[in-house]
């Protein structure tokens, strides 16, 4: 039954690219081919793409294998993107109205058959295929109105900047010409869901502490965008600063760790996939920022060497991060972590600009490095790499 099944679907979609085919005859084909009758034409694209979605119907219900299946469903996926994407560039060279009017209909089909297979086939869809052109160009016009309204409301009621920023970052991704070409499915869920669950949240009007409120909800959607790291670990750092002694110092990491830990991560969601969910990495570092916390005394943070006692390093604070980050990942620290060697560098080196540089700012540019710093730091370790090839491997 299952292969059965799989060749007439198989056939159905050949059925659909012989009729986008036959919407723009190719090189080769009469240069004034006969029109296509455009009322039988419109009715055997809806009868075939209605089959085409009963067909796809009954495959929930067959005994096909897991694997049979998941690669059926991402066959057509693939095949229906593809001829959405020429349908798309067929409309850029059409000039006749009814043979528009179909396409556009045909497309719309199309469409709406992937949307059937990313909610009903969820299980075998694949989210990292590309979205068609055409759907980049709806998914724009229709989204555009949620994030100028998530725009406005963030400007209106965060009050902080780091918090702004960040969201600012991602949203900007989305703006006008922009827009990502290589749009993924995955991209776009996620897009999505973050607009629609900002904008609920932040039309209520009962709701205090904005700031908080938002940060939570950015945890549960696992925005693990760097930038969001950044401004939760400089707000801790900031009531840390607070503290009088080294009681409360720890107090304070141990509620927020509390909090990450009680707050949840929307299931298979995240800004980055590729990257630890954001409650790991807060949960990662409120960790090692403890355990430093319980081998040094608030005496030694209060007092750090002396600028005439620290270590000029000729560099800016920005590419020593890096360094140390290069040095850390290499295993060159053996079992030192990483808020130790931040707090060490800081207490015993000045950067070139910076008598005193604070672990805080260090370690945002440990976590926030730019492609400029990195460039400068290549070049540093291709020169450091012909200098060994000089010195101890001449020719």
């Amino acid at each position: 039954m299952a292969h059965n099944l799989l060749t007439l679907l198989h056939h159905e979609l050949k059925k659909l690219r012989t009729i986008a085919n036959a919407l723009h005859p190719g090189p080769g084909k009469e240069e004034f081919a006969p029109k296509p009758d455009t009322a039988s034409l419109q009715s055997e694209i809806t009868s075939e793409c209605d089959t085409l979605r009963e067909k796809l119907t009954s495959v929930l219900f067959s005994d096909a294998r897991e694997e049979v299946l998941e690669r059926f469903i991402r066959y057509h996926q693939t095949g229906l993107i593809e001829i959405a994407d020429q349908l798309n560039t067929l409309l850029a060279v059409q000039d006749d109205t009814e043979l528009t009017a179909i396409t556009n209909g045909f497309m719309s089909l199309v469409i709406s058959l992937l949307d059937y297979i990313e909610r009903y086939f969820s299980r075998y869809f694949n989210p990292d295929e590309k979205i068609p052109d055409a759907y980049r160009s709806l998914v724009l016009k229709e989204i555009s109105g949620a994030i100028d309204r998530l725009r406005r409301s963030v400007t209106m009621k965060i009050s902080s900047e780091g918090l702004r920023k960040c969201i600012f970052d991602y949203l900007s991704t989305f703006t006008g010409d922009l827009f990502p070409p290589d749009l993924s499915f995955r991209n776009l869920i996620y897009l999505k869901g973050f607009v629609t669950e900002l904008n609920e949240l932040l039309q209520r009007e009962e709701v205090g502490q904005w700031d908080l409120r938002v940060s939570l909800s950015l945890i549960y959607l696992n925005f693990n965008h760097l930038g969001f790291l950044v401004y939760c670990q400089d707000s801790i750092k900031s009531e840390l600063d607070d503290t009088g002694t080294k009681e409360q110092y720890g107090q304070v990491l141990t509620r927020y760790l509390s909090l990450v830990k009680s707050q949840q991560c929307k299931p298979s969601f995240s800004y980055h996939s590729l990257w630890p969910d954001i409650r790991v990495m807060l949960q990662t570092w409120l960790n090692d920022e403890i355990a430093a916390a319980a081998k040094t005394t608030s005496a030694e943070r209060e007092m750090p060497a002396t600028a005439e006692e620290k270590i000029l390093l000729n560099m800016p604070v920005a590419q020593i991060a890096l360094l140390i980050r290069l040095l850390h990942e290499e295993g060159c620290f053996a079992n030192a972590s990483v808020t130790d060697i931040l707090r060490l560098t800081a207490r015993y080196y000045r950067s070139k600009r910076q008598e005193n540089i604070s672990p805080g700012s260090l370690g945002k540019e440990y976590y926030s490095v730019n492609q400029v710093t990195a460039a400068v730091m290549r070049d540093m370790l291709q020169k450091m790499t012909v200098r060994i090839n000089k010195n101890y491997f001449p020719v």
